[in-house]
Protein backbone atom coordinates (compact mmCIF):
# COMPACT_ATOMS: atom_id res chain seq x y z
CA UNK A 1 0.00 0.00 0.00
CA UNK A 2 1.35 3.78 -1.05
CA UNK A 3 2.35 5.81 1.73
CA UNK A 4 1.03 9.02 2.53
CA UNK A 5 3.43 11.88 1.82
CA UNK A 6 3.61 15.46 3.56
CA UNK A 7 3.63 18.00 0.40
CA UNK A 8 6.66 19.76 -0.41
CA UNK A 9 6.58 23.53 -0.71
CA UNK A 10 6.70 25.32 -4.21
CA UNK A 11 9.67 27.63 -4.50
CA UNK A 12 10.82 29.96 -7.22
CA UNK A 13 14.16 30.78 -7.72
CA UNK A 14 16.57 32.57 -5.44
CA UNK A 15 17.28 36.18 -4.23
CA UNK A 16 19.97 37.87 -4.41
CA UNK A 17 20.90 36.79 -1.00
CA UNK A 18 20.35 33.34 -2.15
CA UNK A 19 17.73 32.56 0.01
CA UNK A 20 14.50 31.00 -2.52
CA UNK A 21 11.64 32.50 -3.33
CA UNK A 22 8.50 31.44 -2.72
CA UNK A 23 6.32 30.89 -6.40
CA UNK A 24 3.78 33.41 -7.40
CA UNK A 25 0.28 31.03 -7.54
CA UNK A 26 -2.81 31.32 -9.39
CA UNK A 27 -5.71 33.29 -6.53
CA UNK A 28 -7.31 29.94 -6.52
CA UNK A 29 -3.76 28.01 -5.38
CA UNK A 30 -3.24 30.87 -2.93
CA UNK A 31 -6.42 29.88 -1.03
CA UNK A 32 -5.63 26.57 -0.31
CA UNK A 33 -6.14 24.44 -4.08
CA UNK A 34 -3.25 22.38 -5.39
CA UNK A 35 -6.22 21.66 -8.15
CA UNK A 36 -5.28 23.12 -11.42
CA UNK A 37 -6.83 26.73 -11.55
CA UNK A 38 -9.01 25.78 -14.59
CA UNK A 39 -10.55 23.18 -12.89
CA UNK A 40 -11.16 24.76 -9.54
CA UNK A 41 -12.87 27.69 -11.91
CA UNK A 42 -15.35 25.19 -13.61
CA UNK A 43 -16.42 23.33 -10.52
CA UNK A 44 -17.16 26.46 -8.96
CA UNK A 45 -19.12 27.94 -11.83
CA UNK A 46 -21.25 24.06 -11.82
CA UNK A 47 -21.55 24.18 -7.78
CA UNK A 48 -23.11 27.75 -8.29
CA UNK A 49 -25.37 26.47 -11.32
CA UNK A 50 -26.10 23.33 -9.51
CA UNK A 51 -27.72 25.12 -6.25
CA UNK A 52 -30.06 26.85 -8.49
CA UNK A 53 -31.17 23.74 -9.72
CA UNK A 54 -34.49 22.25 -8.35
CA UNK A 55 -35.57 19.32 -10.87
CA UNK A 56 -33.85 15.97 -9.76
CA UNK A 57 -33.43 15.10 -13.48
CA UNK A 58 -31.39 18.29 -14.39
CA UNK A 59 -29.37 17.54 -11.41
CA UNK A 60 -28.68 14.15 -12.56
CA UNK A 61 -27.55 15.53 -15.78
CA UNK A 62 -25.22 18.39 -14.66
CA UNK A 63 -23.39 15.45 -12.43
CA UNK A 64 -22.75 13.03 -15.24
CA UNK A 65 -20.83 15.67 -17.17
CA UNK A 66 -19.02 16.56 -13.98
CA UNK A 67 -18.57 12.91 -13.86
CA UNK A 68 -17.06 13.01 -17.37
CA UNK A 69 -14.80 15.87 -16.74
CA UNK A 70 -13.05 14.73 -13.93
CA UNK A 71 -12.56 11.32 -14.84
CA UNK A 72 -9.19 10.18 -13.91
CA UNK A 73 -8.29 12.57 -11.39
CA UNK A 74 -10.81 11.49 -9.07
CA UNK A 75 -8.46 11.45 -6.31
CA UNK A 76 -6.64 14.56 -7.05
CA UNK A 77 -10.25 16.70 -6.44
CA UNK A 78 -11.33 14.61 -3.90
CA UNK A 79 -8.41 14.94 -1.26
CA UNK A 80 -7.83 18.67 -2.25
CA UNK A 81 -8.96 21.22 0.75
CA UNK A 82 -11.14 23.38 -1.65
CA UNK A 83 -12.66 20.90 -4.82
CA UNK A 84 -13.56 18.55 -2.24
CA UNK A 85 -15.97 20.37 -0.97
CA UNK A 86 -17.43 21.61 -4.59
CA UNK A 87 -17.58 17.82 -4.93
CA UNK A 88 -19.44 17.08 -1.90
CA UNK A 89 -22.36 19.21 -2.66
CA UNK A 90 -22.27 17.92 -6.54
CA UNK A 91 -22.44 14.33 -4.93
CA UNK A 92 -25.61 15.46 -3.37
CA UNK A 93 -27.51 15.51 -6.57
CA UNK A 94 -26.05 12.20 -7.91
CA UNK A 95 -27.91 8.99 -8.95
CA UNK A 96 -26.93 6.08 -7.16
CA UNK A 97 -25.64 4.67 -10.75
CA UNK A 98 -23.46 7.73 -10.44
CA UNK A 99 -22.56 7.71 -6.44
CA UNK A 100 -21.65 3.87 -7.87
CA UNK A 101 -19.57 5.10 -10.75
CA UNK A 102 -17.55 7.63 -8.38
CA UNK A 103 -16.69 5.38 -6.14
CA UNK A 104 -15.66 2.32 -8.56
CA UNK A 105 -12.24 4.69 -9.21
CA UNK A 106 -11.07 4.03 -6.07
CA UNK A 107 -11.34 -0.09 -5.53
CA UNK A 108 -8.01 -0.53 -6.06
CA UNK A 109 -6.01 -0.82 -3.08
CA UNK A 110 -3.80 2.41 -2.96
CA UNK A 111 -5.93 4.60 -4.27
CA UNK A 112 -8.77 3.80 -1.42
CA UNK A 113 -6.03 4.40 0.92
CA UNK A 114 -4.82 7.37 -0.41
CA UNK A 115 -8.81 8.63 -0.68
CA UNK A 116 -9.93 7.50 2.87
CA UNK A 117 -6.47 7.98 4.57
CA UNK A 118 -7.10 11.87 3.56
CA UNK A 119 -8.52 14.63 6.04
CA UNK A 120 -10.95 16.24 3.07
CA UNK A 121 -10.73 12.41 0.82
CA UNK A 122 -12.33 10.95 4.02
CA UNK A 123 -15.34 13.22 4.08
CA UNK A 124 -16.08 12.80 0.13
CA UNK A 125 -15.73 8.90 0.84
CA UNK A 126 -18.51 9.18 3.45
CA UNK A 127 -21.45 11.58 1.90
CA UNK A 128 -21.38 9.07 -1.33
CA UNK A 129 -21.82 5.98 0.76
CA UNK A 130 -24.16 7.94 2.87
CA UNK A 131 -26.01 8.65 0.14
CA UNK A 132 -26.14 5.09 -1.14
CA UNK A 133 -27.06 4.07 2.34
CA UNK A 134 -30.11 5.74 2.04
CA UNK A 135 -31.29 5.03 -1.24
CA UNK A 136 -29.85 1.40 -1.22
CA UNK A 137 -33.41 0.29 -0.29
CA UNK A 138 -34.66 1.61 -3.55
CA UNK A 139 -32.62 0.16 -6.13
CA UNK A 140 -33.21 -1.64 -9.15
CA UNK A 141 -32.16 -4.68 -9.98
CA UNK A 142 -29.26 -3.77 -11.65
CA UNK A 143 -28.52 -1.04 -9.73
CA UNK A 144 -28.57 -3.20 -6.95
CA UNK A 145 -26.00 -5.83 -8.32
CA UNK A 146 -24.05 -3.00 -9.36
CA UNK A 147 -23.70 -1.72 -5.15
CA UNK A 148 -23.39 -5.29 -4.29
CA UNK A 149 -20.25 -5.61 -6.85
CA UNK A 150 -19.03 -2.19 -5.40
CA UNK A 151 -19.04 -2.78 -1.69
CA UNK A 152 -17.73 -6.43 -2.62
CA UNK A 153 -14.41 -4.42 -4.28
CA UNK A 154 -14.43 -2.29 -1.79
CA UNK A 155 -14.18 -4.78 1.31
CA UNK A 156 -12.14 -6.14 -0.96
CA UNK A 157 -9.63 -2.95 -1.11
CA UNK A 158 -9.93 -2.07 2.48
CA UNK A 159 -10.26 -5.41 4.45
CA UNK A 160 -6.63 -6.29 3.32
CA UNK A 161 -5.56 -3.76 5.56
CA UNK A 162 -8.11 -3.02 7.89
CA UNK A 163 -6.06 -2.62 10.88
CA UNK A 164 -4.29 0.53 9.18
CA UNK A 165 -7.73 1.55 8.46
CA UNK A 166 -9.63 1.28 11.48
CA UNK A 167 -6.54 3.29 13.61
CA UNK A 168 -5.99 5.87 11.00
CA UNK A 169 -8.40 9.26 11.85
CA UNK A 170 -9.62 9.51 9.20
CA UNK A 171 -9.50 6.20 7.17
CA UNK A 172 -11.59 5.03 10.23
CA UNK A 173 -14.68 6.92 9.12
CA UNK A 174 -14.90 5.57 5.92
CA UNK A 175 -14.74 1.91 7.15
CA UNK A 176 -17.65 3.04 9.28
CA UNK A 177 -19.61 4.13 6.68
CA UNK A 178 -19.08 1.28 4.39
CA UNK A 179 -20.45 -0.65 7.78
CA UNK A 180 -23.27 0.99 7.90
CA UNK A 181 -24.18 0.16 4.30
CA UNK A 182 -23.64 -3.23 4.29
CA UNK A 183 -25.41 -3.69 7.78
CA UNK A 184 -28.38 -1.55 5.88
CA UNK A 185 -28.91 0.47 9.48
CA UNK A 186 -27.42 3.14 11.90
CA UNK A 187 -25.00 1.41 13.52
CA UNK A 188 -22.69 3.81 14.88
CA UNK A 189 -22.69 5.20 18.40
CA UNK A 190 -24.21 8.39 18.93
CA UNK A 191 -21.31 9.75 20.91
CA UNK A 192 -18.82 8.64 17.98
CA UNK A 193 -21.40 10.30 15.61
CA UNK A 194 -21.04 13.76 17.56
CA UNK A 195 -17.11 13.57 18.04
CA UNK A 196 -16.99 13.01 14.18
CA UNK A 197 -19.28 16.29 13.50
CA UNK A 198 -17.03 18.42 15.63
CA UNK A 199 -13.76 17.36 13.82
CA UNK A 200 -15.15 17.69 10.60
CA UNK A 201 -16.55 21.05 11.33
CA UNK A 202 -12.99 22.13 12.08
CA UNK A 203 -11.84 20.76 9.35
CA UNK A 204 -14.54 22.42 7.12
CA UNK A 205 -14.01 26.14 8.96
CA UNK A 206 -10.11 26.26 8.81
CA UNK A 207 -8.89 23.82 6.08
CA UNK A 208 -5.43 22.12 6.34
CA UNK A 209 -4.80 23.64 10.06
CA UNK A 210 -8.18 23.02 10.88
CA UNK A 211 -7.85 19.39 10.53
CA UNK A 212 -4.51 19.47 12.94
CA UNK A 213 -6.34 21.66 15.19
CA UNK A 214 -9.69 19.58 15.16
CA UNK A 215 -7.35 16.48 15.82
CA UNK A 216 -5.75 18.19 19.08
CA UNK A 217 -9.61 19.17 20.03
CA UNK A 218 -10.72 15.66 19.65
CA UNK A 219 -8.11 14.51 21.97
CA UNK A 220 -8.95 16.67 24.50
CA UNK A 221 -12.40 16.17 24.77
CA UNK A 222 -14.01 14.26 27.81
CA UNK A 223 -14.96 11.06 27.30
CA UNK A 224 -19.01 10.38 26.98
CA UNK A 225 -21.24 8.04 27.34
CA UNK A 226 -24.57 7.10 25.57
CA UNK A 227 -27.53 7.82 28.14
CA UNK A 228 -28.79 5.04 29.41
CA UNK A 229 -32.59 5.70 27.50
CA UNK A 230 -30.18 5.35 24.29
CA UNK A 231 -28.96 1.82 25.22
CA UNK A 232 -32.70 0.67 26.59
CA UNK A 233 -33.56 1.52 23.14
CA UNK A 234 -30.84 0.28 21.29
CA UNK A 235 -31.38 -3.11 23.30
CA UNK A 236 -35.32 -3.10 22.45
CA UNK A 237 -35.31 -2.00 18.71
CA UNK A 238 -36.92 -4.65 16.62
CA UNK A 239 -34.98 -7.18 14.60
CA UNK A 240 -33.52 -6.00 10.75
CA UNK A 241 -32.12 -8.05 8.62
CA UNK A 242 -28.69 -7.58 7.29
CA UNK A 243 -28.88 -6.01 3.99
CA UNK A 244 -25.82 -7.92 3.01
CA UNK A 245 -25.22 -10.79 5.32
CA UNK A 246 -22.11 -12.43 3.30
CA UNK A 247 -20.54 -9.16 2.72
CA UNK A 248 -20.66 -8.27 6.92
CA UNK A 249 -19.49 -12.02 7.73
CA UNK A 250 -16.54 -11.44 5.30
CA UNK A 251 -16.09 -8.34 6.69
CA UNK A 252 -16.06 -10.09 10.35
CA UNK A 253 -13.27 -12.87 9.35
CA UNK A 254 -10.64 -10.37 8.01
CA UNK A 255 -11.03 -8.02 11.16
CA UNK A 256 -7.89 -7.61 13.20
CA UNK A 257 -8.52 -9.10 16.17
CA UNK A 258 -8.65 -12.60 16.85
CA UNK A 259 -5.42 -12.22 18.12
CA UNK A 260 -5.32 -11.21 21.86
CA UNK A 261 -2.33 -8.72 21.45
CA UNK A 262 -4.07 -6.95 18.59
CA UNK A 263 -7.10 -7.21 20.53
CA UNK A 264 -5.74 -5.19 23.31
CA UNK A 265 -4.67 -2.34 21.36
CA UNK A 266 -7.40 -2.06 18.98
CA UNK A 267 -10.16 -1.66 22.08
CA UNK A 268 -7.96 0.78 23.81
CA UNK A 269 -7.73 3.07 20.63
CA UNK A 270 -10.32 5.98 20.22
CA UNK A 271 -10.40 5.74 16.78
CA UNK A 272 -10.28 1.45 16.21
CA UNK A 273 -13.23 1.02 19.29
CA UNK A 274 -15.83 2.62 17.45
CA UNK A 275 -15.60 1.28 13.98
CA UNK A 276 -15.35 -2.75 16.83
CA UNK A 277 -18.34 -1.10 18.56
CA UNK A 278 -20.45 -0.79 14.85
CA UNK A 279 -19.03 -4.33 13.97
CA UNK A 280 -20.89 -6.15 17.36
CA UNK A 281 -23.93 -3.95 16.86
CA UNK A 282 -24.22 -5.06 13.28
CA UNK A 283 -24.00 -8.49 14.02
CA UNK A 284 -26.84 -7.88 16.38
CA UNK A 285 -29.37 -10.99 16.44
CA UNK A 286 -27.09 -12.88 14.62
CA UNK A 287 -25.82 -15.65 17.10
CA UNK A 288 -23.34 -17.28 14.68
CA UNK A 289 -21.01 -13.64 14.19
CA UNK A 290 -21.88 -12.67 18.14
CA UNK A 291 -20.32 -15.52 19.19
CA UNK A 292 -17.28 -15.78 16.57
CA UNK A 293 -16.57 -11.61 17.41
CA UNK A 294 -17.59 -11.60 21.40
CA UNK A 295 -14.52 -14.29 22.59
CA UNK A 296 -12.26 -12.32 21.02
CA UNK A 297 -13.53 -8.58 22.36
CA UNK A 298 -13.83 -10.09 25.81
CA UNK A 299 -9.79 -10.72 25.57
CA UNK A 300 -9.67 -14.65 24.57
CA UNK A 301 -7.61 -15.88 21.48
CA UNK A 302 -9.56 -16.40 18.67
CA UNK A 303 -8.06 -19.92 18.68
CA UNK A 304 -8.19 -20.90 22.47
CA UNK A 305 -12.18 -20.11 22.02
CA UNK A 306 -12.42 -22.18 18.99
CA UNK A 307 -11.23 -25.32 21.06
CA UNK A 308 -12.90 -24.62 24.35
CA UNK A 309 -16.17 -25.84 25.62
CA UNK A 310 -19.00 -24.43 26.46
CA UNK A 311 -19.24 -22.82 29.76
CA UNK A 312 -14.79 -22.44 29.35
CA UNK A 313 -14.43 -20.34 26.65
CA UNK A 314 -13.31 -17.57 29.14
CA UNK A 315 -11.16 -20.19 31.42
CA UNK A 316 -8.06 -18.42 29.76
CA UNK A 317 -9.31 -14.98 31.05
CA UNK A 318 -7.81 -13.77 34.78
CA UNK A 319 -10.20 -12.14 37.29
CA UNK A 320 -7.78 -9.10 37.02
CA UNK A 321 -7.54 -8.75 33.59
CA UNK A 322 -11.13 -7.99 32.78
CA UNK A 323 -11.03 -6.03 35.84
CA UNK A 324 -8.34 -3.49 34.09
CA UNK A 325 -10.53 -3.51 30.78
CA UNK A 326 -13.96 -3.18 32.41
CA UNK A 327 -12.32 -0.13 34.26
CA UNK A 328 -10.51 0.97 31.39
CA UNK A 329 -11.26 4.54 29.99
CA UNK A 330 -11.91 3.44 26.55
CA UNK A 331 -12.11 -0.18 26.50
CA UNK A 332 -15.14 0.07 28.38
CA UNK A 333 -17.14 2.06 25.67
CA UNK A 334 -16.33 -1.15 23.54
CA UNK A 335 -17.61 -3.54 26.74
CA UNK A 336 -20.75 -1.42 27.15
CA UNK A 337 -22.06 -2.88 23.31
CA UNK A 338 -20.30 -6.22 24.27
CA UNK A 339 -22.20 -6.94 27.37
CA UNK A 340 -25.19 -5.78 25.88
CA UNK A 341 -24.95 -8.16 23.14
CA UNK A 342 -24.26 -11.44 25.06
CA UNK A 343 -26.67 -14.17 24.30
CA UNK A 344 -29.68 -14.64 26.95
CA UNK A 345 -28.88 -15.66 30.72
CA UNK A 346 -29.22 -19.48 29.32
CA UNK A 347 -26.16 -19.42 27.15
CA UNK A 348 -22.90 -20.78 28.02
CA UNK A 349 -21.23 -17.44 27.50
CA UNK A 350 -23.28 -14.78 29.05
CA UNK A 351 -23.85 -16.93 32.09
CA UNK A 352 -20.08 -17.33 32.53
CA UNK A 353 -19.26 -13.73 31.80
CA UNK A 354 -21.65 -12.95 34.61
CA UNK A 355 -20.46 -15.79 37.17
CA UNK A 356 -16.73 -15.22 36.43
CA UNK A 357 -16.46 -11.42 36.20
CA UNK A 358 -19.71 -9.54 37.51
CA UNK A 359 -21.20 -11.97 40.06
CA UNK A 360 -20.09 -10.60 43.43
CA UNK A 361 -18.18 -7.53 42.10
CA UNK A 362 -20.98 -5.40 41.06
CA UNK A 363 -20.84 -2.80 43.46
CA UNK A 364 -16.89 -1.62 43.08
CA UNK A 365 -17.64 -1.75 39.66
CA UNK A 366 -21.22 0.63 40.15
CA UNK A 367 -18.99 2.74 42.16
CA UNK A 368 -16.10 3.29 39.15
CA UNK A 369 -16.38 6.16 36.99
CA UNK A 370 -16.24 3.89 34.19
CA UNK A 371 -17.12 0.61 34.62
CA UNK A 372 -20.80 1.49 35.74
CA UNK A 373 -21.70 1.88 32.33
CA UNK A 374 -20.82 -1.38 31.39
CA UNK A 375 -22.90 -2.64 34.25
CA UNK A 376 -25.78 -0.93 33.17
CA UNK A 377 -25.46 -1.83 29.74
CA UNK A 378 -25.77 -5.25 31.05
CA UNK A 379 -28.65 -4.50 33.10
CA UNK A 380 -29.97 -3.10 30.46
CA UNK A 381 -30.12 -6.41 28.53
CA UNK A 382 -31.29 -8.73 31.03
CA UNK A 383 -34.59 -10.19 31.55
CA UNK A 384 -34.13 -13.62 33.61
CA UNK A 385 -35.98 -13.08 37.07
CA UNK A 386 -33.39 -15.14 38.95
CA UNK A 387 -30.68 -13.00 37.52
CA UNK A 388 -32.95 -9.77 38.66
CA UNK A 389 -33.06 -11.25 41.98
CA UNK A 390 -29.40 -12.26 42.57
CA UNK A 391 -28.50 -8.74 41.39
CA UNK A 392 -30.88 -6.94 43.54
CA UNK A 393 -29.68 -9.65 46.59
CA UNK A 394 -25.88 -7.95 45.74
CA UNK A 395 -26.98 -4.67 45.84
CA UNK A 396 -29.79 -4.16 47.85
CA UNK A 397 -28.15 -3.13 51.34
CA UNK A 398 -26.04 -0.57 49.10
CA UNK A 399 -28.87 1.21 46.88
CA UNK A 400 -28.73 4.59 48.97
CA UNK A 401 -25.17 4.54 48.27
CA UNK A 402 -25.12 3.91 45.10
CA UNK A 403 -28.20 6.63 44.69
CA UNK A 404 -25.52 9.29 46.59
CA UNK A 405 -22.60 8.87 44.51
CA UNK A 406 -24.44 9.57 41.34
CA UNK A 407 -25.03 6.09 40.17
CA UNK A 408 -28.77 6.39 39.27
CA UNK A 409 -28.37 5.10 36.08
CA UNK A 410 -27.56 1.41 37.66
CA UNK A 411 -30.21 1.52 39.95
CA UNK A 412 -32.89 2.59 36.80
CA UNK A 413 -30.91 -0.26 34.40
CA UNK A 414 -32.33 -2.54 37.26
CA UNK A 415 -35.69 -1.39 37.73
CA UNK A 416 -36.15 -1.84 33.86
CA UNK A 417 -34.58 -5.01 33.96
CA UNK A 418 -37.94 -6.10 36.44
CA UNK A 419 -40.28 -4.87 34.55
CA UNK A 420 -38.76 -6.71 31.32
CA UNK A 421 -38.57 -9.81 33.54
CA UNK A 422 -42.19 -9.86 33.91
CA UNK A 423 -44.61 -10.07 36.96
CA UNK A 424 -43.72 -11.68 40.00
CA UNK A 425 -42.27 -10.97 43.35
CA UNK A 426 -39.12 -9.80 42.19
CA UNK A 427 -40.95 -6.91 40.79
CA UNK A 428 -42.54 -6.04 44.43
CA UNK A 429 -38.79 -6.56 45.48
CA UNK A 430 -36.90 -4.46 43.58
CA UNK A 431 -39.64 -1.53 43.81
CA UNK A 432 -39.89 -2.15 47.54
CA UNK A 433 -35.71 -1.45 47.37
CA UNK A 434 -35.59 1.31 45.55
CA UNK A 435 -38.62 3.19 48.25
CA UNK A 436 -35.99 2.41 50.74
CA UNK A 437 -33.09 3.72 49.29
CA UNK A 438 -34.70 7.31 48.45
CA UNK A 439 -36.57 7.10 51.74
CA UNK A 440 -32.70 7.50 53.07
CA UNK A 441 -31.81 10.20 50.85
CA UNK A 442 -31.20 13.45 52.61
CA UNK A 443 -33.65 15.36 50.55
CA UNK A 444 -36.17 12.99 51.22
CA UNK A 445 -36.32 13.30 55.01
CA UNK A 446 -39.52 13.86 56.68
CA UNK A 447 -41.75 12.61 53.72
CA UNK A 448 -44.74 9.85 53.86
CA UNK A 449 -46.03 7.38 52.02
CA UNK A 450 -44.66 7.53 48.08
CA UNK A 451 -44.06 11.67 48.08
CA UNK A 452 -40.33 11.18 47.77
CA UNK A 453 -40.45 9.22 45.27
CA UNK A 454 -40.92 11.25 42.36
CA UNK A 455 -38.93 14.40 43.48
CA UNK A 456 -36.17 11.67 44.13
CA UNK A 457 -36.29 10.34 40.69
Amino acid sequence: MAKKRKHEAVTGPADENGMEQEAQLPKQHTSGSRVEAETVSYLTDVSEHFASLSSAGDKELLMANVLEEIQGRELKIAADAVTSRLLERLLTGASPSQLIQFLQAFTNVDMMFSLAGSAFGSHVAEKTLAGLHKQADHLDEQQAADLQELLSAMVGAIGSHLYDYIMDKHATHVARALLVVIAGRDVLSPVAKKKQQQQQQFEEEEGTEGAAAGSQHQKGLKSSRSSLQEKLEGNRQQQQPIRFPELLRRCAKMLPIYDASNMALLGKNSYSSPFLQAMLRAAAHNEELLLLLLPPVLGVDAAKAAAAEPGSVLATLTDSHVGRLLRDDCYSHLLEVAVALLPPSGNDLGQEFYQRFLKGRLLPLTNHHSANFVIQAWLSALSSPQQVQDVLQELKPHLCDILKRRRSGVVAALVAAAARAGPGAHQAAVIAALADALGGLPQCQGRTGTDHLAPAL
